[in-house]
């Protein structure tokens, strides 16, 4: 299983933030891989397992899916998603 120990649901983030899950296997978790709108931007091989999100990298003001795929040494599979939205940019 895995699941966000941060919690994001729906959040609207200004700034960076670290985001950790909780991944448990029978078997030895490999790899946690973080997902942004289904694109790959990293992975984590060993506990715990993070990610610094940095919202500036998305657009601002609309809602973004994050996905966490934890992999085990037998191959088996197991995700958590969840929502954030990037707050949008002040313009003066």
């Amino acid at each position: 299983t895995v699941a966000f120990t941060t919690d994001l649901s729906y959040r609207q983030l200004a700034a960076g933030v670290e985001v950790a899950v909780q991944a448990n296997s029978a078997a030895t978790i490999q790899r946690v891989d973080f997902f942004v709108d289904e694109k790959l931007i990293a992975t984590s091989t060993a506990a715990p397992f993070k990610l610094q999100l940095d919202p500036t990298t998305v657009a601002p003001g609309i809602w973004h899916s994050l996905r966490a795929v934890a992999r085990d040494a037998r191959g088996t599979t197991s995700e958590a998603r969840t929502t954030f939205r990037p707050a949008s940019l002040a313009v003066s």
